[in-house]
C-alpha cells in the first residue's frame, strides 16, 4: 500500500514537474511572443513614421493651397475692381470728350447762324439800298 502512494506521489510529483515544465515553457513563448509584438510594433512605427510626416507636410500644403487661392480670389476682386473703375473713368472721359465736342460743334453751328443773319441782314440792307436807288435811276 506504501509503495502504491509512493507511486502516486511520484506520479503526482511527475505531473506536476511536467505541468510546471509546460508553464515555464508556455511562459518563455509568451515572453517571447510579448518581445516579438513589441519588436513589430516598434518597427512599424518606425515605418509608418514617413506616412505620418508626409500626411503633415499634405496637410500642411493643402492650407497654403487654401490661403493662396483665398489670396488669388482678393487679388481677383482687386483687379476686376481698378478694371471697372478705369473703364468708368475712361467712359466719364469720353462722355466728356463727347460733351466737349457737342460744345464746340454747337458754338460753330451757332456762329454760322449768326453768320447767315448778318448776310440776310447785309442783303435786306444792299436790297433796300437798290431799292431806293432805283427809282433815282428811273428819274435820271
Amino acid at each position: 500500500a506504501e509503495l502504491k502512494s509512493i507511486e502516486e506521489a511520484s506520479a503526482d510529483t511527475s505531473t506536476e514537474t511536467e505541468i510546471a515544465g509546460l508553464l515555464e515553457q508556455l511562459s518563455n513563448e509568451a515572453n517571447v511572443g510579448a518581445e516579438q509584438e513589441r519588436a513589430l510594433k516598434t518597427e512599424l512605427k518606425h515605418a509608418e513614421a514617413p506616412i505620418h510626416a508626409l500626411k503633415r507636410q499634405l496637410h500642411n500644403e493643402k492650407r497654403q493651397e487654401r490661403s493662396q487661392q483665398q489670396n488669388l480670389n482678393e487679388a481677383q476682386s482687386r483687379l476686376d475692381d481698378e478694371r471697372r473703375r478705369i473703364l468708368e473713368n475712361n467712359k466719364e472721359s469720353v462722355e466728356a470728350q463727347r460733351a466737349l465736342q457737342i460744345q464746340k460743334a454747337e458754338s460753330s453751328l451757332q456762329q454760322v447762324q449768326d453768320e447767315i443773319q448778318q448776310a440776310r441782314q447785309q442783303r435786306t440792307q444792299h436790297q433796300q439800298a437798290y431799292e431806293s436807288a432805283e427809282p433815282h435811276r428811273d428819274q435820271a
